[in-house]
């Protein structure tokens, strides 16, 4: 084979070189994405979900934000910024009724936990202080449930304002993880105050 075979053109040796430029470009690109997935400083997971962003702008909520109206809350938000519901026992209604009561609905598997608190919006956050009982109710067959009221102490819970795109967004972090929280249409506050009192839930948690 002649030597002339193993030559580079001068057009061959500036095609190589721009093509190792762009591989070292995107090969850099790739390992910033990855390194900007954050590690949650609560639970210590690597996620490079949404929910993991820190990248939702405080926001202003008006005082009528939660009048009579249902919120879910979970620990993920999708990147349509609605909250991911696909998993077992981590995601909670909070139905808002009244001037400033609320009533907390965590459904599980086997069992579902309501408390019942009032609620202060100071513009930059919610706080909800609950009553100092967990009501827990099971379905017992097809036609019965078996409801308990347990005194407990529950601490008080934040969420702070901030924005997803356009849309209004609750944001806590704390020892116990990270929550999202947004408006859910699924249901209505009527809708969901009937089911509670059809259950007999409803006055078991009210108290009055």
């Amino acid at each position: 084979m002649n030597a002339h075979n193993f030559s580079i053109t001068s057009r061959e040796l500036k095609a190589t070189i721009i093509f190792i430029f762009l591989f070292v470009n995107l090969t850099s690109s790739d390992s910033g994405a990855q390194s900007s997935a954050t590690t949650s400083p609560v639970s210590g997971k690597r996620n490079t979900n949404i929910s993991q962003s820190p990248n939702y702008p405080a926001q202003h909520f008006p005082a009528d934000s939660f009048l009579n109206k249902v919120y879910i809350i979970g620990p993920r938000v999708k990147a349509d910024c609605s909250i991911k519901t696909s998993c077992d026992c981590c995601t909670s209604l909070i139905i808002f009724f009244g001037k400033n009561q609320f009533i907390m609905e965590e459904p599980c598997v086997d069992m579902d936990y309501y408390s019942h608190g009032r609620f202060v919006n100071d513009s930059i956050g919610l706080i909800l202080k609950f009553d100092p009982y967990l009501i827990k109710c099971q379905q017992v067959s097809d036609s019965r449930v078996k409801i308990t009221s347990h005194k407990k102490h529950l601490n008080p819970v934040r969420f702070d304002f901030r924005l997803c795109g356009s849309a209004p967004l609750l944001f806590k972090e704390d020892e116990e993880g990270t929550e999202f929280g947004r408006i859910y249409l699924n249901v209505s506050v009527k809708e969901e105050i009937y089911r509670l009192k059809k259950t007999g839930v409803w006055t078991r948690v009210i108290r009055k």
